[in-house]
């Protein structure tokens, strides 16, 4: 859900979101195994599984799933056809995402971005999203020559500064990282990080471009 500074659905600008589930997926071909709300088992200890799920799959269910934690690709795609039937209603996947991972990704927020709840709605919401899709590494944590972490290695200072365009331009900037191959998966998500944008937008003076 979500419209931009023009009131026109995000739906048109190409992002629908991956939607309720119900039982483990693989939302594009890089990703793990994931629950809802987007659930990553790549990116989630044993622990924090067994605490975040037993109350709402069981025990044997959680077993089941450990096999598959840290799997991405390829490898995780082979483990779903055994796990799609471990089920969960839309209720439980709420209180999760409530109880455990919107703290969770909130508290990682303020590590990257400190000051980012004193942005308006809209800007915290697209930082919020973006956290929860990338994480927060930043180019000092990221051992790679493609700079993949630069633009959330700026976003911080853009924020310090209550800069929404040039915000809202570094997030635009990320789309080139998934456009690259023009592959399904990578389509949603350099539409997720237009939307981003266009949430920014919704955050600028009556009047200003967006």
């Amino acid at each position: 859900a979500g419209r931009d500074a023009h009131g026109i659905p995000f739906h048109a600008h190409g992002y629908f979101g991956e939607g309720f589930i119900g039982h483990p997926y693989q939302p594009t071909l890089a990703s793990g195994v994931t629950l809802d709300w987007g659930y990553d088992l790549a990116h989630h200890s044993e622990a924090q599984l067994y605490a975040d799920w037993t109350k709402h799959v069981g025990l044997k269910a959680c077993a089941r799933l450990v096999p598959a934690l840290g799997a991405t690709g390829a490898q995780a795609k082979a483990f779903l056809a055994a796990l799609r039937n471990i089920t969960w209603t839309q209720a439980q996947a709420d209180e999760v995402f409530a109880h455990s991972l919107l703290p969770r990704y909130v508290k990682a927020c303020d590590r990257w971005v400190p000051g980012w709840t004193k942005m308006p709605v809209g800007t915290r919401t697209a930082l919020f999203s973006l956290a929860y899709n990338r994480g927060i590494l930043t180019r000092k944590d990221w051992d790679t020559t493609a700079n993949r972490r630069d633009e959330m290695t700026l976003i911080p200072a853009a924020v310090a500064e209550g800069n929404l365009p040039h915000i809202a331009g570094l997030i635009r900037a990320m789309k080139g990282y998934w456009t690259e191959n023009q592959a399904k998966d990578d389509d949603a998500l350099a539409a997720r990080r237009e939307c981003e944008a266009l949430l920014i937008e919704t955050d600028y003076p009556k009047g200003a471009a967006a």
